[in-house]
């Protein structure tokens, strides 16, 4: 497995997506002004990608032939084959690795978590979920709508905004339906407890804030599975570890965003990011505001 810096990508931002996977897509609806997703196509030899996690939900749907996939996702290892017409889903923040030994030909769609959200309450659905994991799932409405996708994008979208919202919100629904959990609201006297139980892995988290903790680390402070260090931060932060640590990160860029002697390079690097404009793109996501803003304010 590749070590070092779990890599924040967007795959709106094909710059982003080669630092993981080795060559741009066949095909790609990225210039068709698809604003709730984007749709690619691959077809990639053997290959192994540095850890990441997508700032977009992942799904992909396997082509052709059986592919044989070494994976990891959030600490859990894997290592399956893979059928044509299998489906995957890897939820934005969860943190994967993979490989693969010969060529494998993959559609993949990155869907935006806000726009499902944002569905999902226009249809009347205001409960907190969170979407589920899946690997070699048999989905056969997910395999359709992203071939239907693929087949639209190859058209250059000859059939129109309305018919490409169609089918994702058929999507949205779908997996609201087969795909999520709902996640309610634990009992104060719950809550207290599993933050206790938590404690030492969050200050660890704060006192390593510019290095890059790892998810075994974490598993041996707290004496649990890294699965089950996963498990214990979304039921008590509503978080996976690094989602909560990126927002650590955040909390101390607004407190050094306050000493006017910090250039936003050194509060970059003392709140742990690796550069302006990780720091930028991640601040603005969870603060809502620039930094140089949230400065001036």
């Amino acid at each position: 497995m590749t070590h070092g810096k779990t890599l924040p990508i967007n795959y709106y931002n094909e710059s982003e997506v080669l630092q993981v996977l080795p060559s741009s897509p066949n095909l790609s609806s990225a210039k068709l002004g698809w604003t709730d997703f984007v749709l690619t196509h691959y077809s990639h030899p053997a290959n192994e990608t540095e850890e990441h996690y997508g700032e977009q939900h992942i799904i992909t749907v396997i082509l052709r032939k059986p592919a044989k996939i070494y994976h990891s996702l959030e600490g859990r290892f894997f290592s399956h084959v893979l059928q044509p017409g299998d489906v995957t889903l890897c939820p934005a923040g969860f943190s994967q690795w993979a490989a693969w030994n010969e060529e494998v030909e993959f559609l993949m769609l990155n869907v935006e978590p806000e726009s499902v959200k944002q569905f999902l309450y226009g249809q009347g659905y205001t409960q907190k979920f969170e979407l589920l994991p899946r690997i070699m799932a048999k989905d056969f409405l997910i395999q359709q709508i992203v071939k239907t996708l693929a087949q639209e994008a190859t058209s250059g979208g000859k059939r129109g905004q309305l018919y490409v919202e169609s089918l994702f919100n058929l999507l949205a629904a779908h997996l609201q339906r087969f795909h999520t959990i709902h996640t309610p609201e634990l009992p104060e006297h719950f809550q207290h407890r599993t933050q206790r139980q938590l404690q030492p892995a969050i200050d660890y988290l704060y006192d390593r804030i510019q290095e890059d903790p790892s998810l075994t680390d974490l598993a041996a402070i707290l004496k649990m599975s890294p699965y089950q260090v996963v498990q214990l931060f979304k039921q008590t932060t509503g978080f996976t570890p690094l989602q909560f640590l990126l927002r650590c990160r955040v909390e101390r860029a607004r407190q050094l965003l306050k000493n006017p002697n910090l250039s936003m390079m050194d509060v970059a690097i003392q709140a742990g990011f690796s550069s302006i404009s990780l720091f930028e793109r991640h601040f603005y996501s969870i603060a809502g505001i620039t930094p140089t803003a949230y400065r001036e304010n």
